[in-house]
C-alpha cells in the first residue's frame, strides 16, 4: 500500500521525488510540497517510496532542503508504537570500501546515546588483550587545526582539536584506521562543483580496550612495586641505625622472597647536613643502571653509574651540593624505575 511511489532512471542526476511548497500569502500555518500517509496495510505501509536508478553521475532516492525558518529540518523522522521502532534505518554492504557508509554526515552529529554491537554471540576467536600499555605508549597524541579554507566543503571542526595522526596510528593499530572518500559535488548537468577528497579516519572507540588493558597492567606493576617499597621503606628511624651490612641483607632477603624487581630506598638520614646513604637493589641481568640526582628544575647534579646486580649503596655528601630540596631517580636502560626526595640542610 503506497501513498506515493516515485522513480527516476538513466539521467545525469536522478531524483525519485523532488517536491517544493511555498507560502503564497494565505492564512495557513503550514505548507507541504508533499505529504504522504499510509495506514491499515495488511503487511507494510509506505507513506512514500522513492527510487533512483542508473544515474550517470549521482542518484538521490530522496533529497530534502529546509531554509529560512526559525528551525529547519532537512528531514525529520519518527517511529513509535511498534515492537521495534527505527526513526531512520540505513544500510550498505560491509565491503570495507572507501565509499560505503550507512550514514555520512558532513558536519557535527549529535546523539543522546551510541551503542556498538558487542554481544558474545556475534563474536569468534575471542582472546585476552595483552600488551595494552606498550601499545598505548606508541601512540602520539597531537593538537592541531584543520585546513578549513582548503577543505571548506567538508565542514571540518573549527578551533584547536586534539587526537592522533591517522597514518601514524595505522603503524601501531592498523585496524582503527580506514580510508574514506568525501564525495564530489556536481550540478544538475553533472559538472563538478567541488572535487572528491580522499582521506583517512580513525575509530577512536577501538582504542578504549587498549586503554583499559594498559591501566590494568600499570596497576599491577604499581601494586608489585608498592609491596616491595612498603616492605623496604618501612624501616623505622631506629632501624636506620643498622649497619650497612644488616640493611643490605634486608633488601636481599626481600627480593629473594618476592619477584626479582628493582628497588630504590629512601636515603638515610633525611634531611641531612653531612652525609646520607641511598640503598638500592638491581635485578639479575641488569645492565646500564644509574642513579641521577637533580633539582626541582630538572638540572642534573650527580649521575652515579651502577654495575653488577643485587643490593648496593651510594653515599651523598652534603658539602658537594647547595642546601635545598633534591630528587634522585633509579634508572635501568634509561627508564625511570622510581624517584624519591631528599633535603640538605645547612
Amino acid at each position: 500500500m503506497g501513498s506515493i511511489i516515485g522513480s527516476a532512471v538513466n539521467a545525469n542526476a536522478n531524483y525519485g521525488g523532488r517536491f517544493e511548497g511555498y507560502f503564497n500569502g494565505g492564512t495557513g500555518n503550514y505548507c507541504w510540497g508533499v505529504k504522504g500517509e499510509a495506514s491499515d496495510g495488511n503487511v507494510n505501509n509506505f507513506g512514500g517510496e522513492f527510487i533512483a536508478d542508473d544515474g550517470i553521475g549521482t542518484n538521490f532516492g530522496v533529497t530534502g532542503t529546509a531554509t529560512d525558518a526559525t528551525t529547519n529540518y532537512g528531514g525529520k523522522f519518527a517511529a513509535s508504537g511498534g515492537t521495534s521502532n527505527y526513526g531512520i534505518y540505513a544500510s550498505v554492504p560491509n565491503t570495507q570500501t572507501p565509499t560505503n557508509c550507512a550514514g555520512y554526515f558532513n558536519g557535527n552529529a549529535y546523539a543522546s546515546g551510541v551503542f556498538v554491537p558487542s554481544d558474545e554471540a556475534l563474536k569468534q576467536d575471542i582472546q585476552p588483550l595483552v600488551n595494552g600499555l606498550s601499545t598505548v605508549l606508541q601512540l602520539e597524541p597531537k593538537s592541531y587545526n584543520y585546513r578549513l579554507d582548503e577543505f571548506s566543503q567538508m565542514n571540518l571542526p573549527q578551533n584547536i582539536n586534539f587526537g592522533l595522526i591517522a597514518s601514524e596510528a595505522r603503524n601501531v593499530l592498523p585496524g582503527i584506521v580506514e580510508d574514506f572518500v568525501h564525495p564530489e559535488e556536481t550540478d544538475t548537468l553533472g559538472n563538478i562543483i567541488t572535487p572528491a577528497v580522499n582521506f583517512q579516519a580513525i575509530n577512536y572507540t577501538a582504542i578504549v580496550p587498549f586503554l583499559i588493558a594498559s591501566i590494568k597492567e600499570q596497576q599491577q606493576q604499581i601494586k608489585e612495586l608498592s609491596t616491595q617499597l612498603s616492605s623496604c621503606c618501612s624501616l623505622s628511624d631506629s632501624e636506620s641505625n643498622k649497619t650497612e651490612e644488616e640493611s643490605t641483607v634486608t633488601i636481599q632477603q626481600l627480593n629473594s622472597s618476592a619477584k626479582d624487581l628493582p628497588v630504590l630506598s629512601q636515603n638515610r638520614p633525611n634531611p641531612f647536613n653531612e652525609k646520607s646513604i641511598i640503598r638500592f637493589y638491581l635485578p639479575k641481568g641488569t645492565k646500564n643502571g644509574s642513579i641521577k640526582v637533580f633539582d626541582t628544575n630538572g638540572a642534573v647534579y650527580r649521575l652515579f653509574a651502577l654495575t653488577g646486580e643485587g643490593p648496593g649503596t651510594i653515599e651523598i655528601e652534603a658539602n658537594t651540593l647547595e642546601g635545598g630540596t633534591y630528587y634522585y631517580s633509579l634508572l635501568i636502560e634509561n627508564s625511570v624505575i622510581d624517584t624519591k626526595t631528599m633535603v640538605i640542610t645547612k
